[in-house]
């Protein structure tokens, strides 16, 4: 593959999550796209042997700290916070976020030993991307929190927490889903970029509602 087609999926993965890196020299986005044997073994002198695994660890560990902090805000149950992680950070929510968003499309695989984006590694991948945010940005649970806004990763949680709030919220919130739904280019996020994938939309007025 040559450096071109390589700098095609660094920045098609930077379009999809929306998020410029700060520091664009660590590469850390670019170590998140490798898989296991892609034949780059270090990138800017970190080992990258094992692919994007161990930045998967650190994005894991991130979005349960994004959504950890609302979660202990509203003073939700443990059992809220089970339910919550399991639902939205489970492998095939993960997975299905990255094949709808075309994520996987930028993974870095080794041209002679190719691999198929199994619900495992597609996981992965975001995990690792959200790590790589998450270091890059020096630790910003906010720019974590807005990747995931942009994946639309936390759009269901946030949809389903609707329930119990004034009928009229609802009715506004549900009029705003229904017309993202209809209109995918509808932006959702300041930082937004326009998207074609089925998954629900993340909306300000969603987000406003919290703590």
């Amino acid at each position: 593959m040559s450096s071109n087609q390589y700098q095609m999926k660094l920045e098609r993965a930077e379009a999809i999550i929306g998020y410029h890196p700060q520091k664009p020299q660590e590469y850390y986005l670019w170590e998140a796209l490798q898989v296991a044997g892609s034949g780059h073994t270090r990138i800017v002198g970190r080992s990258a042997y094992d692919g994007n695994k161990r930045l998967a660890i650190v994005g894991d560990t991130a979005m349960a700290l994004a959504l950890a902090r609302p979660w202990y805000k509203k003073d939700e149950t443990l059992g809220d916070w089970d339910s919550q992680r399991q639902r939205l950070l489970s492998n095939n929510n993960l997975a299905r976020v990255a094949r709808e968003s075309g994520l996987v499309d930028c993974m870095v695989v080794n041209p002679r030993n190719p691999v198929q984006a199994s619900t495992k590694l597609a996981a992965a991948l975001v995990e690792a991307i959200v790590g790589a945010v998450w270091i890059d940005s020096d630790e910003s649970i906010d720019a974590v929190r807005q990747v995931m806004e942009t994946l639309r990763l936390i759009a269901l949680n946030e949809l389903r927490q609707v329930i119990g709030t004034p009928k009229t919220k609802q009715l506004d919130v549900i009029q705003l889903f229904c017309v993202c739904c209809t209109n995918p280019s509808t932006p959702t996020t300041s930082s937004a970029r326009t998207r074609d994938f089925r998954v629900e939309p993340m909306t300000q007025s969603l987000e406003s509602g919290r703590a």
